[in-house]
């Protein structure tokens, strides 16, 4: 029972963590894209929009 209710923890722990963490990289990556970085890749690589 003592199992069960560590890995009950852990996934209840994991989740929020892990969410926040991919929301977090999409916000960067969102920030990334509409900053400077659009421009850059623009300017760098023509065509390397695939």
């Amino acid at each position: 029972m003592a199992d069960m209710h560590w890995a009950l923890n852990l996934s209840i722990l994991r989740i929020p963590l892990l969410s926040i963490l991919a929301i977090g990289f999409v916000i960067l990556f969102l920030i990334f894209i509409s900053g400077g970085g659009k421009n850059n890749n623009k300017k760098k690589n023509g065509g390397e929009k695939s």
